[in-house]
């Protein structure tokens, strides 16, 4: 985050001075978004973006890959990569004060960055999440012959923090995790009182204003807030939802003058698609703090200059046939409107819907005119087969889970005990808020598990067991959803049934009538495989039933 007067927006040759004054509300516009998946001119893709920081003197943009275990610098106006800076250098880096290198479990879950610009110091903060073994960190990068370099680690005592930003008013760096902040010293290794902002929770990323008067906090699962830092209040009129222009899952906010950047965690758009794990840019934010109050009298108009095509589509891929909402969000106040489908449909409306037909990859452009010239911007429209209609849904009893839709953490769910893997609850659910996800770590997982821990059906009747749940997954996997009974610890029968699974949600069922009926028991274990690094599957709404 930076603290010049002037900060550098475009191109950073662009001088803009701070006000001290906010509008009512937030007028958003998407200048652009910046790819990671690859990055501009790399093969290079990250996985899973969780963190940023900008290194206003570096110009630079650092991400942290959670997946990848990597921390990333990029130019923050062209994407392009600088460096990657891996998982093995991380676990190199010494503890402060001696006793021996970081390791490997202490990189396995990177999650946000803070940048001390008074210090010129970089904060890498790593969380515990999910599984036995993965220990959280605070790493520290200070500047080794011109570049930010990993030169000591800090073990947090079992701290998370999945935010972070230094405010330039008193020059400390805030943590954020679940609905509560609190300050944080390296040196000391500490913490200061954890303190709540109402209306603030499920914080997932974090950063301060110029000026350091606010915060902006991303939030759990498209929105960001701004916070009077003062009153620790909301500011009124400032909850800024996300999802209109595209954004699927907000995993961290930087503010970079009077921009706002907001990267995507979304983990499931379809291959190949620019905006996957990309990094949106907005304008209208405003970069001063304090009390909002009303806008200047307007001054008189200057001459126009030429306009700045930009749009987004929502949604960019999908089944034929396939409906998108295009929306313009050119700079530069454009008079005339023209669109170009891909598939020969054309509009001249401002912000236009088209249905396309038939399957195929479409690139739609807007041109925007006005009195000083023109522009022109084009995406991917990518459209698919249309996907079979799901199974007719049956009135069936209560789920005989107690967390089925994993809402309550992951109380009764494990890994069944297979090495190499982790379990987490991610926010990409197939209803609700939340759901369970399955991951390898290190080349000794073979297959991925997932097994109920505490849900034993005990002494089931003569009935009719049905267990359905939904899964999805980036990689190409067979599936298995188990039905066990078991009788005094040893295997009567295993009703099972396999499929492969795919990018979007598939609903999978299997039914097993209990042959030891009154002394026998029922259990749930998932499993997906053959198992590669990295490979993952994302469960939700398990239930179990009997009729």
């Amino acid at each position: 985050m930076t603290t010049l007067a002037a900060a550098l927006c475009v191109g950073f040759l662009t001088t803009w001075v701070a006000s001290a004054a906010l509008a009512p509300k937030p007028s958003l516009k998407l200048d652009r978004t910046i790819a990671t998946s690859p990055f501009a001119g790399s093969s290079v893709s990250a996985k899973d973006n969780e963190g940023m920081a900008y290194v206003p003197k570096d110009g630079s943009i650092w991400i942290a890959d959670d997946d990848a275990r990597s921390l990333y610098e990029i130019n923050a106006t062209t994407g392009a990569l600088k460096r990657t800076i891996n998982g093995s250098t991380l676990s190199n880096t010494p503890r402060l004060g001696g006793g021996g290198s970081a390791g490997p479990d202490r990189s396995r879950d990177l999650e946000s960055l803070a940048y001390d610009e008074t210090n010129d110091v970089l904060y890498a903060f790593s969380g515990s999440c999910c599984a036995i073994g993965v220990l959280p960190t605070a790493y520290r990068l200070r500047r080794v012959s011109g570049k930010l370099q990993p030169d000591a680690f800090q073990p947090l005592p079992g701290s998370d923090f999945t935010a972070a930003g230094w405010n330039p008013a008193d020059k400390k760096v805030y943590v954020g995790v679940n609905s509560t902040f609190q300050s944080y010293d390296f040196a000391s290794n500490s913490t200061g009182p954890a303190f709540s902002v109402g209306g603030v929770s499920g914080i997932l990323g974090m950063d301060f204003t110029d000026d350091g008067k606010d915060l902006l906090v991303a939030q759990t699962s498209t929105t960001v807030n701004r916070v009077a830092w003062s009153t620790r209040t909301l500011v009124s009129g400032w909850t800024m939802q996300l999802s209109s222009f595209g954004l699927l899952d907000t995993r961290a906010v930087e503010v970079v003058g009077d921009k706002m950047y907001v990267s995507d965690g979304y983990d499931f758009r379809a291959p190949g698609d620019p905006k996957a794990h990309a990094i949106f840019v907005f304008s209208g934010i405003g970069s001063g703090g304090g009390t909002p109050s009303p806008s200047p009298s307007p001054s008189p108009s200057p001459s126009p200059a030429r306009p700045s095509a930009s749009f987004t589509e929502t949604p960019s891929s999908g089944a034929a046939p396939l409906t998108v909402a295009f929306q313009d969000t050119s700079t530069g106040s454009p008079s005339t409107w023209s669109w170009a489908f891909g598939d020969g449909g054309t509009s001249t409306s401002q912000s236009p819907s088209h249905v396309y037909a038939s399957t195929g990859s479409y690139t739609a452009t807007l041109t925007v005119t006005n009195s000083a010239g023109s522009s022109s911007s084009s995406q991917t429209v990518t459209v698919s087969t249309a996907a079979p209609p799901p199974p007719a849904e049956v009135p069936v009893s209560p789920n005989l889970l107690r967390n089925g839709s994993f809402e309550n953490a992951l109380h009764g769910w494990s890994t069944a005990g297979r090495p190499g893997l982790r379990l987490h609850q991610v926010t990409t659910a197939h209803s609700g808020a939340y759901a369970a996800r399955v991951h390898t770590v290190d080349r000794s997982a073979h297959v991925l598990a997932l097994r109920g821990t505490h849900k034993w059906t005990t002494d089931p009747e003569r009935k009719l067991y049905t267990a359905v749940l939904w899964m999805r997954s980036r990689s190409d996997l067979r599936l298995v959803l188990h039905l066990r009974e078991k009788v005094d610890g040893k295997r009567v029968q295993d009703a099972r049934v396999a499929t492969k699974t795919t990018n979007s949600w598939q609903r999978i069922e299997v039914s097993l009538t209990p042959k030891a009926a009154g002394s026998s028991k029922l259990r749930l274990l998932v499993t997906a495989g053959p198992a590669h690094d990295p490979s993952a599957v994302t469960v939700d709404d398990v239930s179990l039933t009997a009729s």
